[in-house]
């Protein structure tokens, strides 16, 4: 037994280095998996993108999981021509840290778009025409009932 082997052995015992060998194994398929299944998304991307007629693709960032993955996917299948599109909305400073944070992580221009005007106007303007009648919930960016 090699001096390492005994080290790592003496340590942690052998049966947990062939363990975590097999381990290793297993995770080595996982990421082999991972990277199919993502080449075939940003296949999927490049794909919708030409029958569109588009150059590159956009997301709107909230700085959640789902739109941080979108970010990455749609850098990988156009590089140069990505772009985040962040709209707050009566929105906690926090999440528009984190929606900064995934573009500048994902490496995507980004533009930034305050939506709370328009909303207030928006909701001011079904509030005088009493429209309330529909059953709708007005509800804000959180989905708190706006009173």
């Amino acid at each position: 037994m090699g001096k390492a082997k005994r080290v790592c052995s003496d340590l942690y015992g052998y049966d947990k280095i062939k363990e975590n060998r097999n381990l290793g194994k297993r995770i080595g398929v996982l990421i082999r998996v991972v990277d199919k299944k993502i080449e075939f998304v940003v296949q999927w991307l490049k794909e919708q993108a030409e029958q569109a007629g588009a150059k590159g693709l956009l997301v709107g960032v909230s700085g959640g999981v789902d739109s941080a993955v979108t970010a990455f996917l749609i850098k990988k299948a156009f590089p140069t021509s990505s772009l985040g599109v962040i709209l707050p909305c009566e929105s906690a400073e926090e999440d528009r840290q984190d929606a900064l944070a995934v573009v500048r992580a994902a490496g995507i221009d980004h533009v930034e778009i305050d939506l709370t005007p328009t909303f207030q106007t928006l909701s001011q303007s079904v509030k005088k025409r009493n429209l309330y009648h529909y059953q709708y919930t007005l509800a804000d960016a959180t989905g708190h009932p706006i009173s």
